[in-house]
């Protein structure tokens, strides 16, 4: 699949494709770890919670099955799943 590219002359090919795929991917992931930190920490938990279910809103859609073959309701078990850890590594290390 090519795909044009900004600049004239240049073209995204199935390597790049991939990579801007992973890099939505593992942002939207980043973020969603971030948030749920946050409102852990009681920082600014209305915004926050509304920013957190909007990338569960990206990661349930249509867009994101497009993206990805990864299971949404699978990704984001494993998120919450490395955030807990992460909370109790640092409940035991206070």
């Amino acid at each position: 699949m090519k795909i044009k590219y900004i600049k004239e002359g240049r073209t995204l090919n199935d390597a790049g494709v991939d990579k801007l795929v992973n890099a939505i991917i593992t942002l939207g992931c980043e973020d969603y770890k971030k948030y749920v930190s946050r409102i852990a920490r009681g920082i600014d938990v209305e915004e926050n919670t509304r920013k957190k279910e909007s990338i569960i809103k990206f990661i349930k859609s249509e867009w994101f099955s497009t993206l990805t073959d990864l299971e949404p309701d699978y990704l984001l078990k494993m998120l919450d799943k490395y955030k807990l850890a992460k909370v109790n590594n640092r409940r035991r290390n206070i």
